[in-house]
């Protein structure tokens, strides 16, 4: 009996030969064991943006329009490159169908246009400012589920100008 084990990423034809020796010292004729790996599809890898400590940035106050077509442009990345093997394996021909695009979190302090997927617009809500994030997840064309990646969002704060309102006032005349 034996075990053997691939590295990593690893598909194709190996071979190991063997003999063996019996109770009175005799060895056998060499025999070979042929093992055949067979790849399978590996899957997609999604790629965060931005990083806890270096968000993407946006002012508090950026417009984004009433159906939010203004909104900050965020182009999403992932790939499905077979682990780098050069020309893909022969089962993971490999692409992003991004019409599987799905937000796994949403953000907390905005919202999201995904209409256009991988390219997708954060509007930030109304003097929402700090750190905000979603996370998402794409499959391949095979079905494979990528990682959950995450967008890191920072919202700077603005001084907004004072917002003057109508007083109204009133007092008694004077009774003598």
């Amino acid at each position: 009996s034996f075990n053997y084990s691939p590295n990593n990423n690893w598909y194709g034809t190996d071979y190991f030969q063997y003999r063996i020796q019996d109770t009175f010292g005799e060895w056998s004729n060499w025999a070979i064991v042929t093992i055949i790996v067979n790849s399978v599809n590996d899957a997609p890898h999604a790629d965060d943006n931005g990083a806890p400590d270096n968000r993407i940035q946006l002012n508090e106050d950026y417009f984004c329009g009433p159906e939010q077509e203004n909104g900050f442009l965020i182009t999403l990345t992932a790939n499905d490159n077979s682990d780098n093997i050069v020309g893909g394996a022969p089962n993971d021909t490999g692409f992003i169908d991004w019409s599987t695009f799905e937000i796994e979190t949403s953000p907390s302090k905005g919202t999201l246009n995904t209409t256009s997927v991988p390219n997708i617009k954060y509007c930030p809500g109304a003097n929402n400012e700090g750190n905000d994030l979603f996370t998402w997840t794409v499959k391949d064309n095979s079905g494979a589920v990528s990682n959950i990646a995450t967008v890191y969002i920072h919202i700077i704060p603005i001084n907004d100008p004072p917002i003057a309102i109508d007083d109204n006032n009133f007092t008694y005349q004077k009774s003598k």
